[in-house]
């Protein structure tokens, strides 16, 4: 008699924790990518100022289309440029931040100006590339020197714009 409670006891306890085993249920996840051709940014051409009057700001255009005029500008002075070559009709966003030149103590903030053709972009604006490569044209204003010298994002202190592109 011991031995058959003891099989039925067995019986009800694998029973209980065997139908919880039973209750299984399942779900599929798809998964979907759009792959297309790596970005490529390229520096065509650096901002030159040229030789300028301390205490006066300067503007230089960024390209024809850029509607502030040129100011407190050296005989050299020639505005930027990035290309970027992607995928055609690809929508991409465009992030930029100010550059700061330095003589090695001093610094002077450089705020830019940026076109994509006759428009003017701003940091997350979204452009639409072509078969290209695309141009993004950069000018800029540059604060008053207070001082003389020899400026350059270069030097110690100093920092480029970095012109960022990503996919949408």
């Amino acid at each position: 008699m011991k031995s058959i409670k003891l099989f039925l006891s067995a019986i009800v306890l694998v029973a209980t924790f065997s139908f919880n085993t039973f209750a299984q249920e399942s779900a599929n996840v798809a998964v979907d990518a759009v792959v297309v051709t790596a970005l490529t940014v390229a520096n065509e051409a650096d901002i030159d100022l040229g030789t300028i009057q301390n205490g006066i700001a300067s503007y230089i255009k960024a390209n024809a289309n850029d509607g502030t005029a040129n100011a407190n500008l050296g005989e050299t002075a020639a505005a930027g440029q990035i290309s970027i070559i992607g995928n055609a009709t690809s929508s991409v966003d465009i992030a930029f931040g100010t550059a700061t030149l330095s003589d090695g103590t001093n610094t002077i903030t450089f705020t830019p100006t940026v076109y994509f053709g006759a428009t003017e972009v701003s940091t997350g604006d979204d452009i639409t590339l072509t078969a290209g490569p695309d141009n993004l044209d950069v000018g800029g204003s540059l604060a008053a020197p207070s001082v003389a010298g020899t400026y350059s994002t270069g030097s110690a202190g100093g920092s480029p714009i970095t012109i960022t592109v990503t996919y949408n």
